[in-house]
C-alpha cells in the first residue's frame, strides 16, 4: 500500500523492470505485483486560513482559548 497517488504512478513506471528482476532472482515467474493507494494514509493538507486554524486546533486544542482571549478573525 502506498500512502499517495504519485507514489504509486512512480512505482507503475518502474514495474516492468522491477518485476523482471524479482521474477528472475527468486525463479518465480508466477509473481505479479497489485499496487494500492491508501487513501486514509493520504496526506490532507490545508490551505485556506481556517483549514490551518482547524489542523492547529487538532493539534493542541489550547489554540481556540488563545483565538478567544484575543479576540482574532480566521
Amino acid at each position: 500500500m502506498f500512502p499517495n497517488e504519485t507514489n504509486k504512478i512512480e512505482l507503475e513506471r518502474q514495474q516492468y523492470e522491477l518485476m523482471g528482476y524479482l521474477r528472475k532472482s527468486l525463479n518465480n515467474f508466477e509473481i505479479n505485483l497489485s499496487i494500492t493507494v491508501n487513501e486514509e494514509k493520504s496526506k490532507k493538507y490545508a490551505y485556506t486560513t481556517r483549514e490551518k486554524f482547524e489542523k492547529l486546533k487538532e493539534k493542541n486544542a489550547a489554540i481556540e482559548a488563545l483565538r478567544k482571549t484575543f479576540d482574532l478573525d480566521i
